[in-house]
Parts: C-alpha cells; structure tokens; sequence
C-alpha cells in the first residue's frame, strides 16, 4: 500500500509539474488568439482538481490517469506550431436531424478556414471503438467526424466549409485514418501499420483533395464606396479640415492610407453594389460631396454592377443590426461576394447572433473636400 500511494503521489507531483508548464507555455502564446484565457482557465481547472483531491486525501490514481491536462498538452503543443492562429476553443453551432447542437473547436486557424480537433487518446482504443468494441453509446471519431463536417457545412468561410484536420498526438491506425480521409477529413499524426511494427511520422499524414472555391466578387458597403472617392483618400490627407473627427481621419490617412489598400484588394475582382447602398452613397454624395468627390464617384461608379437588393433574414433586427446594412450584408452573402465595409460594429453583432460574414473591414473615411480650410504647414 505504501509502495502504491508513493507511486500515485509521484505522478501527482508529475501532473502537477506538467499543468504548471502548460500555464507558462499558454502565457508565452499572444493574447491576440482568441480564447487563449479560456484555455488557461480550463488547465488551472484541472490543477486545482488534483490538488483539492491531493489536500483532503481523497486522490486516487483514477483521478490522474482522467486528467485532461494530456489532452491540453497535446493541443498547446498543436497550437505552437501552427501558422496563422485565430482562436482556440471556439464554439460553432448548427442543425442536425436531431435538433440544434454545438461543438467546439480546438484550434481554428488560417483566418478560419481550418478547423482542427485535437485527439491525445491511445490510436488502439480509437479504432476498438471505431469498430463499436467500445462502451455502449459512446461517440467514435468516425461519429465526430460525421459532426464536424456538418458542422463545417453550416458555418462557411469565403462561402466554402473550412477544412476540417484531426491532430491525433498519440497516432492512429491506418485503417481508421484512410476511413477519416475518404469522409474529408485531414489526418495529422503518425501513421501506424497493421502490424504496429512499421510507424511513419508524416507532417501532413494524409489529406481529402482540397475543392479550390476562389471568390471573384465584391460588395461594396457605403462606407467602402465614400473612403474610395473621398478627398482625404486622393492627395488631401495633408488638409487641415473643419471638425476633430474629419482631422484624425486624416491623421490616421497620412499613417495608413486606405485606397492602396481597397486598390490592391480590388484588383482582379467583379464589383457590385446593391440598390439601397448606390441611392444612399448617391445621396450622401450630392449632400456632402466636393467636386472632385463627384468626379471620381462617376468614374468609380461607372465599374460598379448595381443588383437589386436581398435582405439577410438570419439576423435579427437591433442593436447595431441596422435595417440599411441587413440589405448591403445580406446581398453580399447571396451574391456570395466578399463585403467590404468599416461597419466592424455591425460584422461583431452578427457574429455574437452566430452568423458568420465574409467581410473585408477597412479604416473608415468621411467626403472631405468641402471642410477642407487649409494645409496642415500653414
């Protein structure tokens, strides 16, 4: 007994030791991914576990063996070598036959068009279970799977379902990775023969074709077609202009200039605007707009197809969830074109009502030329 309780009390410490590492790592990693805190909280979740059970005498070895810190640790280990992080621990929702359900995503990644579930379990056991030799009812990863790919249907990035990859850290059988692979899956790990004699580290195991969907249009909001017209964009961002709101505009333009920016992404692209956002741009311009505004408005507008409008009716109305821009958002989607927009405060209402929108957010700029009173040198 007493040899059994220094055995538990030594992977105790070992536990413990690897959760206080994870924290360190998760600190080292940039605030900027989101739920980065998230993910600190669950490892100091399971370190207070232990160490409560440790405290009152109750810890047994059961407790250790369950502790998700493995699991963590397989997915911080994911996440330091993974390009382009968004976030981690993400939850995305969507319909099955069987009602609406959720799930969470490990890592999402490449400005979230990749997906990866992160799977620490021994690769025996996942094909035991695979093959229905496991408790009765439990989920195989052929069942995640299956979940993970509706899910990915549901919540389309650039109007394509993101790439879904299984990270297994421990390995998998060959059998049940070419099964993940023939569904769509992409598996990363090592891949283990039959025979368990012949392993393979390959980085990128084993991958779906990739379906190639490039988006060819753009929607243009109000706000892109003014900051693309305006006078602070066109040579004036050294103007001294009437208002403290117009001036840091132009501050921010001499730092950061916007139309470089829409040129560039523009370029190559189909340019749309739906009805209600050309007669408010229109309106706006023949109120506000200075001659050179109205100039470069006609030669713009003259590479604009103007499309009759289509309402966004996922979303619901309030808020910053304006009536003007569920029809310049919602025409984007059916066009299935990329929105472009300083509207952020809308994009992030949408997304808290779980509605993802393919946006392109740029600075917002006002019509200028008609506050303009002076050059800054004066």
């Amino acid at each position: 007994m007493e040899s059994q309780g220094f055995i538990i009390e030594n992977e105790y410490f070992n536990k413990l030791k690897l959760g206080q590492n994870l924290q360190e790592s998760i600190d080292k990693l940039e605030n900027k991914i989101s739920g980065i805190h998230k993910l600190r909280s669950k490892v100091k979740q399971e370190i207070y576990f232990l160490q409560k059970k440790k405290d009152t005498d109750t810890l047994k070895k059961e407790h250790i063996v369950c502790s998700n810190l493995m699991h963590y640790e397989a997915l911080v280990s994911k996440l330091l070598r993974t390009e382009s992080p968004n976030s981690v621990l993400e939850v995305f929702h969507y319909n099955s036959k069987d009602g609406a359900k959720k799930i969470v995503i490990d890592i999402v990644s490449e400005k979230k068009t990749r997906w990866c579930k992160v799977i620490a379990r021994n690769p025996k056991a996942l094909s035991q279970i695979s093959k229905g030799e496991g408790e009765y009812q439990r989920k195989s990863v052929l069942d995640h799977a299956v979940e993970f790919l509706e899910c990915a249907q549901q919540n389309l990035i650039l109007f394509s379902p993101p790439q879904v990859e299984f990270h297994f850290s421990c390995g998998v059988e060959r059998n049940l990775a070419e099964e993940l692979v023939e569904n769509g899956i992409y598996v990363n790990g090592t891949i283990i023969d039959d025979d368990f004699l012949n392993e393979a580290q390959i980085c990128n195991s084993l991958m779906p074709p990739i379906k190639c969907n490039p988006v060819s249009r753009v929607n243009l909001d109000v706000t892109a077609m003014i900051a693309y017209v305006s006078a602070v964009t066109n040579g004036h961002a050294h103007k001294k202009l009437r208002g403290n709101v117009l001036n840091q505009q132009a501050a921010w333009e001499r730092q950061s200039p916007v139309k470089p920016v829409l040129d560039q992404f523009f370029e190559g692209m189909e340019l749309y605007s739906c009805e209600t956002a050309m007669n408010s741009f229109l309106t706006i311009l023949n109120t506000l707009g200075g001659d050179g505004e109205k100039n470069r408005s006609a030669e713009f507008c003259s590479r604009i197809t103007v499309v009759p409008d289509v309402p966004c009716i996922s979303l619901k109305e309030g808020g910053q969830i304006k009536p003007r821009s569920l029809v310049i958002f919602g025409t984007g989607q059916a066009l299935k074109a990329i929105t472009v927009t300083s509207n952020s405060a809308f994009v992030r209402a949408a997304n808290t009502q779980g509605i993802h929108l393919d946006t392109f957010i740029h600075q917002p700029r006002a019509l200028t030329e008609r506050k303009e009173i002076g050059d800054i040198s004066e």
